[in-house]
């Protein structure tokens, strides 16, 4: 089984990706998960490789996590488009021997169709946090206006909901 987690930053996609770990989905190995740092004390149970790859993808669109951006994946160049499956494949082949396995990063609510290209049949787990708190958390730790949380969390929640409509999907409700 191969199992994507979806959600916007700091709507708790990092409690229950260990949540699901815990379960026996496979996120990786420690060495290629991202430490935990202050704003995340209790770890991302995230994988730094689908992390840069992710960034990569959010350059080569013109924006980043944290911009307003349209998420049409189609704007991406061939090259890019090329590098970035090469890169996928290189991270989905050092999972496969581990399924069932999860990949959770908020920068897949953007980019998921390109992930599914490369992974084939997949699940989706959604997890979605009340818009205010998730901006009251991101102006805390990013220092962002309330109105541009709100826009992010709008951007983000319907770009994953538009995204996994047609695969299997469960959807978590943060509170």
């Amino acid at each position: 089984m191969r199992v994507f987690l979806v959600g916007m930053h700091r709507s708790g996609t990092s409690a229950l990706a260990r949540v699901l770990n815990l379960m026996g989905l496979h996120l990786g190995l420690e060495d290629e998960l991202m430490p935990a740092k202050p704003d995340n004390p209790a770890g991302f149970w995230e994988r730094v490789d689908v992390q840069e790859l992710n960034e990569e993808v959010m350059t080569a669109l013109g924006g980043a996590w944290h911009t307003v951006l349209a998420d049409d994946v189609a704007r991406l160049s061939p090259a890019d488009r090329r590098r970035f499956a090469r890169g996928a494949r290189a991270i989905l082949r050092r999972l496969a021997p581990h399924r069932p396995w999860l990949v959770k990063d908020p920068r897949l609510c953007l980019l998921l169709p390109l992930w599914l290209e490369q992974a084939g049949e997949a699940a989706a787990v959604l997890i979605v946090r009340r818009p205010l708190q998730v901006a009251q958390s991101i102006a805390t730790r990013n220092g962002f206006p309330i109105p541009v949380g709100v826009a992010l969390w709008e951007e983000h929640t319907l770009a994953a909901l538009r995204h996994t409509a047609g695969i299997p999907r469960l959807l978590v409700a943060h509170h």
